[in-house]
Order: structure tokens, then sequence, then C-alpha cells
């Protein structure tokens, strides 16, 4: 059996010749690129070899010329098999060069084995006069040369374009994702004053109607109704609770400050931390879009310190320096390998780290996060300052 060596740097292009070849009782050796062809067909000569042209280390042409050159390679039929160089001056090159077929990888099955078999029986090559080389040699080099600046030429703009259309994408996703945020934020407002206004006023209604019915009945009728009164209270603590994780009054009453200072609060002390909260100064307006990011960003760094931490303090703090406004959170549980949770949530895991750099990088921000044994977590969210105005831009 006849054995071929194929030289191509798409392993699926490798997997479609191999099986066309064994299929037709060829025996396949694979090279991905032109030097490990070489090397591979120096150590066991194949008795045909099907190239690739564009590909990394050593291109298709160079492998041609490089196998001419070799004495103990030089009559071994070169077939060149190929999707991107499809022009007339590309094929002319190539049997200039010392190519046996010139074939596009559009070819039918039947159509390359019957080239194959065709090229393997008129396999004998004539040396080629020792005078002519020199001059053939640099006409050669004149045609790769215009052959390799087009065809790098094409590849540029096509890579021109696909950066275009790919910055095209990006710009259209920011825009989703930070639409996707402000519906989203809207929602969540919209649910916190049903919840406030609505359940939570109808609940406050059960509680006073109850408690005026206690202090007129006796007897174990008013044990039910302080049953009643108890789960009243319950369930306005968490319509409280839930109205608050939603989109706290505070924000857009009182600012950002105001927000994580009641944040911190509430979530350290019901998780039992010892918690500390830094301001340099109440008097912080930033927009909503970024008051809304640094508050979610904050939000999600305490629900991680409490859920996963194993902490024993927390700190947050709101601070100004040069141009940005810097909200910091740090505590000193057990650290966490921020690349690792980051590519797990990429991969489908909590969103929770990705959600942060998405609302911050929306918000024209940066994002910081330092976690290392014995010192616990720091995540660190800048945004940028207008000097002008003294708000966020």
């Amino acid at each position: 059996m006849k054995r071929v060596l194929i030289v191509d740097d798409y392993e699926v292009n490798l997997y479609l010749l191999r099986t066309v070849l064994q299929g037709h009782d060829f025996v396949v050796d694979e090279a991905h690129d032109g030097e490990e062809a070489l090397a591979r067909a120096r150590q066991s000569i194949p008795d045909l070899v099907i190239s690739d042209l564009l590909m990394p280390a050593m291109d298709g042409y160079s492998l041609l010329r490089e196998w001419r050159a070799d004495a103990r390679l030089r009559d071994v039929p070169f077939i060149v098999y190929t999707a991107t160089y499809s022009e007339p001056q590309d094929r002319k090159l190539a049997l200039t060069l010392g190519a046996d077929a010139y074939l596009l990888k559009s070819t039918e099955p039947a159509e390359l084995i019957a080239r194959i078999r065709e090229v393997l029986a008129s396999a004998t090559r004539a040396a080629e006069p020792a005078g002519e080389q020199g001059a053939e040699s640099d006409s050669q080099m004149k045609q790769y040369s215009e052959v390799l600046i087009r065809k790098l030429e094409h590849k540029m703009l096509q890579v021109q374009g696909a950066n275009c259309e790919l910055q095209t994408a990006n710009l259209r996703l920011q825009q989703l994702s930070q639409r996707l945020l402000e519906v989203q934020e809207a929602e969540r407002a919209e649910i916190a004053r049903e919840l406030h206004d609505e359940i939570g006023q109808a609940l406050t209604a059960i509680k006073l109607n109850a408690q005026w019915l206690s202090r007129r009945v006796t007897g174990p009728e008013s044990v039910k109704l302080a049953d009643c009164i108890k789960l009243a209270d319950g369930a306005l603590t968490q319509v409280r609770s839930r109205t608050l994780e939603l989109r706290p009054p505070q924000l857009d009453q009182l600012g950002l400050t105001a927000a994580l200072r009641d944040l911190t609060e509430r979530m350290a002390g019901s998780a039992g931390l010892e918690s500390q909260f830094i301001a340099e100064s109440e008097d912080v307006a930033p927009g909503y879009a970024q008051a809304t990011a640094a508050f979610r960003v904050a939000q999600e760094a305490l629900t991680n310190v409490v859920r996963h931490a194993g902490a024993t303090q927390v700190v947050v703090e709101v601070s100004r320096h040069d141009r940005e406004l810097v909200v910091v959170v740090r505590d000193d549980g057990r650290a966490f390998d921020f690349d690792a949770a980051r590519a797990r949530a990429i991969k489908g895991g909590s969103m929770g780290l990705l959600g942060m750099q998405e609302r911050v990088n929306l918000a024209g921000g940066r994002l910081l996060v330092d976690s290392q044994p014995g010192k616990g977590t720091r995540v660190e969210a800048g945004f940028p300052i207008d000097p002008s105005s003294g708000s966020i831009e």
C-alpha cells in the first residue's frame, strides 16, 4: 500500500482527508506545518505528499521549495491541496516550484482519488539543467513574494473587516446589557414600591385590626389573635427586607453613601459580623447608573462575605481619589481564587463575579479583586468623576 503524508494546520481538514485516503487503502501520516512535514519525511520517505499552502511555521510554498531541493525527497510526488489560494497566479507558482498537481479543497472525493492515482502513476521526474536553476529560482522567488504579499493584503482586509464587525457586535452587546440592567432596576423599583405600598400597607392594616380585636377579646380567641399579630409582624419584616434588597429607598432619596451605610449595618448585623463603614463625605452625587452599579457591587461583595468567606469582620469604604469615586469592601475571611471563580462563572456557575464586572464596565469604571490566604478579600470598584460638575460621569 502507498503511504501518503498529509500536511494541514487544521485538525478537521486532516481528519476529512485521512478518512478519504484510508477508505481507498492508503496508509496515512500527518503533519501540521511544513517544518514538521520535512522532519517526518526525512525519517521515513513517503510515496506522496499532499499539502495545504496557508500554514504557520513553514507554508506550503516554502515546503515545496525545500522538498524539491532535498536530494532524497525531490522525486516524491507533491500535490498542493488548498482552499484559500485559488487564483491563477497561485496555481502557476505552485506548478513552477515543482508541484505535480494543484487541487482545491472543494474537489469531490472521487475526483481527488483519481488525481492522486494519476500522479502516482506518472511520478518519474527529470532533473533540471544546472545552468537554468539560478534564473528560475529568482523568477520563482519573485512570484512567491507577489503571491504572498497579495495573500497577506487580502488577509489584512479580512481581519480589519472582522475587527469592525466585532467592535460593532460588542457595542450592540454593551447597549443591550445596559438596557437589560436598566429594565431590571426599573422592575426591581416597581416591585419594591408594590411590596411597600400595597402588601406592606395591607399587612399593617391586618395587624392593627388584630391588635384592636385583641384588646376586646378574652379567652382562647385572644391567643389566636396574638398568633395572627405575630405572623403579621414576621411578614412585614420580610416585606421590608425584600424591599431593601430590590431597591432601597435610601439610594434614590438620600444618596449612595446613606444607602451603603444602611446596607453594611443591615447585612453585617444579620450575619453577626463586626462591621465598619468609612465615608469621607456624605455629599457624593453620582449619576443613576454609577450609583446603582456601585451599590450592587457592594451588595454582591457583602453577600459573598456573609455566605462564603467565614469572616468575623467586614469594612466598607467610600472615598474620592483624584477624579474617581472608589467603593471598597474588605473582610478577614477565607481567600478564594478569583480567576478560577470567574472561569466557573463563564462555564455556567454563579454569575456574581461576572455580574459585578459587567456592571462596572457598563458604568465606565474598573473592578479589582484581591484575595490572599491569611489576608481575606478586598473588592474595589472605581468610577470616573467629572471634575467640572463634581459628579460621576
